[in-house]
Parts: structure tokens; sequence; C-alpha cells
């Protein structure tokens, strides 16, 4: 919002007090294209803070009040390595992919946490348990969010990728294949999603989504 503009500012002094912080302006780096990453950012920060809920709020494209903006992840990380004292939001694979710090949040329950692996893992793990397995299958479906999610170890600014899949439009035999190709990435694909930078679904999770998937593209028999 502005309202914190030099990085040695008294309140980020206090939230960091064996870091001497630098004398220089915040360059605030955002998104100018729709972006799911944007609308996850929003959403976090209007659960945390009224005034920003007002004057931005959430979704995909904002009005920023402040900074200059980059296309995609990509565009973000480039402005954010070029410019001295920037900061900005990226997924954490492009961000690990070019070598930038990443900040450490103050979580729910008031601990600072990285955004690693386990910590990811965890937000998703405690949103899940939260809101239990017969419900989600009969009705969220699984749209839920991380945004701060409860926990000591959970990342706040953690969410789903999500995967559309109308079988009236694929098809039986195109819905049948992208199934068997799920199945394929829940159970086997985690190698291959942690080595890229990214988080498995819990096993709870993944295979309620398989059953889910099951009961709506029967094999055929």
């Amino acid at each position: 919002l502005g309202s914190v503009s030099r990085w040695n500012d008294s309140m980020l002094r206090a939230l960091n007090p064996d870091v001497v912080l630098p004398d220089l302006p915040i360059v605030v780096v955002h998104r100018v294209d729709g972006s799911g990453t944007t609308w996850l950012l929003s959403e976090y920060l209007s659960l945390i803070s009224p005034v920003w809920a007002e004057r931005a709020g959430k979704g995909r494209v904002l009005e920023w009040p402040i900074g200059v903006g980059g296309n995609g992840n990509e565009g973000v990380a480039g402005e954010v390595k070029a410019t001295i004292g920037a900061i900005g939001y990226v997924e954490v694979v492009f961000a690990r992919q070019n070598r930038l710090p990443v900040a450490h949040l103050r979580n729910r329950d008031g601990r600072f946490v990285s955004p690693l692996p386990f910590e990811i893992a965890s937000a998703a793990t405690a949103v899940l348990d939260s809101v239990g397995g017969a419900q989600l299958d009969q009705q969220v479906g699984y749209r839920v969010t991380l945004a701060n999610a409860p926990g000591a170890q959970a990342y706040p600014l953690s969410a789903f990728t999500f995967l559309l899949l109308d079988p009236d439009v694929a098809g039986r035999d195109r819905s049948r294949q992208m199934v068997d190709f799920l199945r394929w990435a829940y159970e086997d694909g985690g190698a291959i999603a942690s080595s890229l930078g990214y988080v498995p679904l819990p096993t709870s999770a993944a295979e309620r989504i398989l059953r889910q998937l099951d009961q709506a593209n029967p094999p055929d028999k």
C-alpha cells in the first residue's frame, strides 16, 4: 500500500531486531497480467489486513496503489533481480531458479516460516484435516483456500494447483485417459514434482480425488 516506504522503517526493524536493514526505498514489483499468483497474494493480504481488503481487495488483476509491473513470473523475477531494494511475488520455484532470497512470513500461530516443502505441505494438511473428508467430497469439492492456514509449521502463502476436467466436453475416452494420467501423477509423479520444486498432494487427499475421478469416469468393463 506504500505506508512502509523504506527498508529501515521502524516497523521492519522491530520485526528483524538482529538484522541491519539498509536505508533504501522499497520498490514493489507486481504482475500486470491476470494471475492466480496475484489472486493468492491478494487473498492472503485481504485476510490479514482490513485496510488492504478495503483499498485493494483481491483478484487476478488489481489496481495496485504503487509499484512497477512485470509480465508473468519471469517478468517479476527479472525486475526484482535487476532492481536494488525491490520486493515482488512469484512462485517459489521461480525464486529458487533465479536465486532470489525469499521472505519468512508470520503465520496464524505467530511463527515466522519459510516456503520450504514441509511448511507448504503442512498448510495443505492442516486445511484438509480441518474441513474433513466427507465435507470435501460432497460439499466444497476441494475448492478450499490455503491462505493463512492454521498450524505452527504452515507457510501462510500457499495454494493448490487446480485442474478442471469436464467429461461431457472431453468425452469418455479422453476423460479416462486423463484419469489414468492423474493416477500416475498422484501415485508415481511425486518425486518428479519434488525435483522441480513443487510439493506433492498429501496422500490422503490424492486418494480421495482419485476415488472421485473413478466414480465420475468408471473404466470399461
